[in-house]
């Protein structure tokens, strides 16, 4: 789905950088999965969320990537009103060439999806990219749109709808390196922003690839070149998180959330970071945060609910699952997790009920839960002790 902020809004009031776009995405949700978050629209780069084309919930993404998939539109204008005025009696449209303003395509990922794939891929991968800090600075956002009629910048533009509509991630990661090799040495003013957008992006198309050296590499020169965008921050701590750089994720997330701290994907990312190095109690919190931002966000709903059973909440996780699966029946990670809970509550026919409707079989696989998914420990506890008993 495309969804684009009006042109001469953004010309008149360019958006801060800080806003996170969530899913301004190629993405066709199976009609009983859950959403990720509601469109959001940033002047950020495109981290993620990369594109997802996933035909079932189980691929979905729980800690987000943004997509810097950025998109440039041209726009034209047509000024009849003043044609009078200009010497066109005739009521001929005069059409007149718009600023240019390119909103970028954000979107969100890591423990679930892509972040669950990624982990699955390179679980055994040692990471070597060094890391700085990223120092997310507003005040560099460029202030005025860029000019249109520069035909430079119009033939990027195609290249980059070209990357956006593709279906293939090769092809995607191969436009995005024509847009860097054609245009990094030019001499203009928004030379700089759109390669930090292609370098973004390339970074989005290289992990869902599973090449995450090189997308490190991507992410920390589109870092660089654009020390205004948020996304490739939070997307450099998805590709980190995926290396089990847990504190270098961490530290991306926070630099997310001192810029706006109201970015729900930066607060999911940032427990998952922390349920990964055990911290519990403190990613239960950041959870529970994400979900008060977005209530929508089902993902981090179920981040919270499984906290919860690990911290010795159970019940009240019950009940979170319980409500997910009203709004998203076809939730299956939810729904293992709820089919478990039952189990080591001692209510086996429910369990079971709840468990053969499951459909995806890696949530019978204990390594995947266990160092995949990465299920909290007591529920992969509840799990292997319920498939003990139903193997015999």
């Amino acid at each position: 789905m495309h969804n684009l902020l009006s042109l001469q809004a953004l010309s008149q009031h360019p958006p801060p950088t800080c806003l996170s776009s969530a899913l301004l995405l190629r993405l066709r949700w199976p009609p009983t999965c859950p959403p990720i978050l509601p469109l959001r629209h940033s002047h950020s780069t495109s981290s993620t969320h990369v594109r997802l084309s996933n035909s079932s919930c189980s691929d979905l993404p729980s800690s987000l990537e943004r997509s810097r998939r950025s998109r440039l539109t041209l726009t034209l204008k047509t000024k009849a009103s003043m044609q009078a005025k200009e010497g066109n009696p005739s009521g001929t449209p005069v059409l007149q060439v718009a600023s240019i303003e390119i909103p970028r395509r954000q979107m969100l990922r890591s423990s679930l999806g892509l972040s669950i794939w990624i982990f699955g891929m390179l679980s055994a991968e040692k990471s070597a990219s060094a890391w700085f800090p990223a120092n997310i600075d507003l005040t560099k956002v460029p202030s005025q749109p860029f000019d249109a009629a520069d035909q430079r910048l119009r033939d990027a533009a195609s290249i980059f709808e070209q990357a956006l509509l593709t279906k293939q991630v090769e092809e995607e990661e191969k436009l995005w390196t024509k847009v860097i090799n054609k245009y990094d040495k030019l001499d203009a003013v928004w030379v700089s922003d759109i390669i930090s957008r292609a370098y973004g992006n390339r970074g989005n198309a290289r992990s869902r690839q599973g090449k995450m050296e090189e997308a490190l590499k991507d992410y920390d020169l589109s870092i660089a070149l654009a020390p205004y965008a948020v996304d490739p921050v939070l997307n450099r701590g998805v590709a980190l998180e995926s290396l089990g750089r847990y504190v270098e994720a961490m530290a991306d997330y926070e630099a997310v959330l001192c810029t706006d701290p109201k970015d729900p994907a930066a607060w999911n990312n940032l427990g998952n970071a922390k349920a990964a190095l055990q911290q519990w109690d403190e990613a239960l919190a950041d959870y529970g945060r994400a979900v008060q931002l977005a209530p929508e966000y089902a993902f981090a709903a179920a981040n919270y609910a499984l906290a919860l059973y690990q911290v010795g909440r159970e019940n009240e996780a019950v009940r979170h699952f319980q409500s997910l699966l009203r709004k998203y029946p076809e939730f299956p990670d939810v729904r293992a997790a709820l089919a478990v809970s039952l189990y080591a509550q001692g209510l086996t026919a429910e369990a079971e009920n709840n468990w053969y409707r499951i459909e995806d079989g890696r949530h019978k696989d204990r390594n995947w839960i266990k160092n995949t998914r990465k299920w909290p420990p007591k529920l992969v506890y509840a799990l292997e002790s319920f498939l003990d008993v139903n193997s015999n």
